[in-house]
């Protein structure tokens, strides 16, 4: 399961009443057991960046806050835990008239896809038949929920049937405006498909070959294609010259689209604890 991890140290306020997810994980297994080392000088690796720390064989043993943490008589199976930490209030901006918020710095956005990424590929080296996931880093005053519930629709859609069943645990949570959606609302409005026809959902395919366009649009804002080649407005590619005529042009220099472990293990570290 995902654990929406404390960037500074393992477990949090839990000792000063906090009631983050993370907390309430250590007041229910006995995770808390394996994060003493790190209150003793060993490095806490979600500390640092690109980092997902995966913990495995955790019980839980006591029942939800609202049922007063009882003892549990039965104990379940153990379960694997991925610590992921992000920033918790990035800079955002409002569009006033769409009424949705963007990241400010770009690099906040490709933080928090390089994490889902790692946390997608440790969730498939744990051998686990499932995960569950939450709203990472939605809390108040952070990550926007809809752009962090379309970077998990891509994200899953890429790596494909290699990860484990996938269930979202969110928390309905609209304390601070009754009126807005909450985390929960929104997910559910991204990820699951309406009963009734609405053409403005799109499926996991559409989102991520949607963010491949836009993408390469970003990357090559001069190039337009409009209508029939040479029509108006059009520009095209310039054609091969001197020897490059003479050479068969074919697609083996594209990036391929995927991401496999050792790819991503070249720009962030996978650490098992």
């Amino acid at each position: 399961m995902l654990n929406m991890g404390n960037r500074r140290k393992a477990g949090g306020l839990v000792k000063k009443g906090g009631d983050s997810q993370e907390e309430d994980l250590f007041r229910r297994t006995d995770i808390s057991l394996s994060a003493e080392r790190f209150l003793h000088g060993d490095a806490y690796s979600c500390s640092a960046e690109d980092t997902v720390m995966v913990q495995t064989g955790f019980i839980i043993i006591c029942g939800t806050e609202k049922e007063g943490y009882p003892v549990l008589d039965e104990i379940p199976d153990a379960i694997a835990v991925i610590s992921v930490a992000v920033k918790k209030k990035p800079p955002m901006n409002l569009n006033e008239k769409t009424g949705k918020r963007h990241y400010l710095q770009p690099n906040d956005r490709m933080e928090i896809v390089k994490l889902i990424r790692l946390l997608l590929h440790a969730a498939m080296e744990t051998d686990c038949e499932a995960v569950v996931l939450s709203a990472l880093g939605c809390g108040y005053e952070g990550h926007d929920p809809e752009e962090v519930a379309l970077m998990f629709k891509k994200e899953i859609y890429r790596v494909g049937g290699k990860v484990p069943a996938v269930y979202f645990a969110i928390l309905d949570d609209k304390k601070v405006d009754s009126a807005a959606q909450g985390n929960y609302e929104v997910f559910k409005n991204i990820l699951v498909e309406p009963a009734e026809c609405d053409p403005k959902w799109k499926t996991a395919r559409e989102v991520f070959n949607s963010d491949v366009m836009a993408q390469s649009m970003r990357d090559f804002p001069d190039l337009e294609v409009l209508g029939d080649a040479g029509g108006s407005g059009t520009k095209l590619l310039p054609g091969p010259k001197g020897e490059e005529k003479k050479e068969l042009q074919t697609h083996q220099g594209d990036v391929p689209m995927g991401t496999s472990l050792g790819d991503t293990a070249s720009y962030a570290s996978l650490r098992k604890a």
